[in-house]
């Protein structure tokens, strides 16, 4: 129905006092009487006008009440919004705010105004956020931290403010958006970045140190060789060559952090892993915390990469110790346990014999909040610099590998326990057999004479190799570079049965460059190549999966039988 413009009542009623006063003139003043059909005319108009205001009447109740929905919609619109709208005059006092405005401030709604806004900002940020405000005629952006304040019940956040100039000449308005989340990814990502370039330098670093170690195992093994039993140095010998074997075991650590290497399987019993390293740990906790050692009196043998399974307890017990700052007590434990069954493609697995370890600090603990993110990548309660939240997240992804389970329990206080359940090995760990040089003969029995070019950057190495092989009967050629060796090789009159080359040199090329070459020159030439990387970190240019690899650093006997079997091959 079409709406009618209708006269307000007040006006009808006037205009109806005006009509009877009229009429009363004229009848005093012997003008024309009033008869009744005026009177019923008037009082059917005043009728109609009522009836038109009673409609006017119900028109306004349902505006009226379209107006209260679209309100009450657009105040769960504004107090549900994912952004935080506040309403400031111009001394940054909060005069409106929204639920989530409060919410990203951490304080309730009706402590909030008649607050300043530069009050709940960190000390750092305000200067930014008062020339925001003082300049609110151009709408500027700027991202603050909000300072931490015990009735918060949070973590500190990171918020993005746009200031604009509000309706009235002294209202601001600040929309705020928490972007704590966008910059613990960029910071996290900048940590990627740095541990990538980080790992790059380590496995440098380890390449060389590995040439190195080489050369330190082999004239520490023959000086151990050539000095009696009873001598006072070989006791001193004996130890120097166990610190050089625990270098390797470090440098292989650092190539491991350097490159994502596949995981190299082996039977690990754990009492035996933590026994090996109680040095290292007292030396990571330091004289305030004490270790305590629970082992079973059976071993505890799973399947697992040794350095890998080896980083999961350092990365728990140097968690444990930044729990216990004033100091305390760490207590590793295994025990023998039995794994539930479990859900596996479908296909439903018995449950299974299984290993326990136990890392128990007696810290400061964690609340529900941090032990239900504890495994997050990037997630640290250290403050900026002082953590990357790799260490437990690397934990969780090593053992999840290893077909085991990892998990916490805390309380504020009361201290930390990490249980580490992972599959039992029954297995028995075989000791490493003992490595004999292999002697070049004929199938006669004499010695046969074989020449082996060897190629690499480094001197010591080159003249360490050639020593190695000449004292088991084969001739050597030496090469600094695959460009010498190519003209050694094109030069040589005999047959080179062999050719040992690094893969990684100076220069435009490679040792895998260097056997596609020589093999073009030299049919049926054998190649084994080594380096201070392992295999899987190598680039693959063209890597023959026949060619032999040896790893860096390497024994008089690990040499002697590669060489051996390579050529009889």
């Amino acid at each position: 129905m079409k709406k009618r413009d209708i006269a307000p009542a007040a006006n009808v009623r006037s205009a109806a006092e005006s009509r009877l006063a009229e009429r009363r003139r004229k009848k005093e003043g012997g003008g024309v009487p009033a008869f009744a059909s005026d009177a019923a005319a008037l009082v059917h108009e005043l009728q109609v006008h009522q009836i038109e205001l009673e409609m006017q009447n119900e028109e306004l109740r349902g505006s009226r009440a379209e107006v209260e929905i679209a309100r009450a919609r657009y105040e769960d619109l504004y107090d549900t919004a994912p952004c935080g709208y506040f309403t400031l005059d111009r001394a940054s006092v909060i005069q409106e705010v929204n639920l989530t405005g409060a919410r990203m401030l951490g304080v309730e709604r009706s402590r909030l105004v008649s607050r300043r806004l530069s009050e709940l900002i960190c000390d750092a940020d305000r200067p930014a956020l008062a020339s925001a405000l003082s300049a609110a005629r151009v709408t500027e952006s700027l991202e603050v931290m909000l300072a931490s304040s015990p009735e918060a019940g949070h973590g500190p956040s990171c918020l993005q403010l746009t200031v604009s100039a509000g309706a009235g000449a002294d209202e601001l308005r600040v929309v705020a958006i928490d972007v704590t989340a966008r910059r613990m990814a960029e910071d996290g990502l900048r940590a990627v970045q740095k541990l990538d370039a980080l790992g790059q330098l380590a496995g440098g670093v380890a390449h060389d140190f590995n040439t190195l170690l080489t050369v330190m195992l082999y004239h520490t093994s023959v000086a151990i060789e050539s000095t009696p039993d009873h001598a006072p140095l070989h006791a001193n010998l004996v130890e120097l060559r166990a610190s050089t074997e625990r270098a390797a075991s470090l440098v292989r650590q650092l190539l491991l952090f350097s490159r994502n290497q596949p995981l190299q399987w082996q039977l690990v019993d754990l009492n035996a892993l933590i026994q090996s390293s109680r040095a290292l740990l007292h030396t990571l906790l330091g004289p305030a915390i004490e270790l305590l050692v629970s082992a079973s009196p059976e071993p505890a043998i799973v399947r697992a990469d040794p350095i890998q399974i080896e980083q999961v307890l350092m990365n728990l017990v140097v968690n444990a110790r930044d729990a216990m700052p004033r100091g305390g007590a760490l207590t590793l434990s295994t025990t023998p346990m039995e794994l539930p069954p479990t859900l596996r493609d479908g296909v439903s697995e018995p449950a299974r014999q299984g290993v326990r370890l136990t890392v128990s600090d007696t810290g400061t603990g964690m609340s529900d909040l941090t032990r239900g993110r504890i495994f997050e990548p990037f997630f640290t309660t250290k403050d900026v610099g002082q953590g990357t939240g790799l260490g437990l997240s690397t934990a969780f992804g090593i053992v999840k590998r290893g077909g085991g389970t990892i998990s916490v329990q805390s309380e504020l206080g009361k201290g930390t326990t990490f249980t580490v359940d992972l599959p039992r090995a029954f297995e028995p760990v075989l000791p490493a057999t003992a490595r004999t040089p292999a002697v070049a003969t004929t199938g006669d029995g004499e010695r046969r004479v074989e020449t082996i070019l060897v190629v690499d950057d480094d001197v010591a190495l080159r003249l360490l190799v050639k020593r190695m092989l000449e004292r088991a009967g084969y001739r050597v050629l030496l090469a600094a570079s695959p460009e010498e060796a190519l003209r050694t090789a094109l030069e040589h009159e005999g047959t080179i049965h062999m050719t040992l080359t690094d893969v990684l040199m100076p220069g435009g090329m490679s040792g895998v460059g260097l056997a596609q070459r020589l093999r073009a020159i030299l049919p049926g030439m054998k190649v084994v190549l080594m380096s201070g990387y392992t295999a899987e970190a190598l680039p693959d240019e063209g890597l023959c999966p026949s060619d032999p690899f040896l790893g860096k650093p390497f024994e008089l006997g690990e040499l002697l039988r590669i060489v051996r079997s390579t050529i009889d091959s």
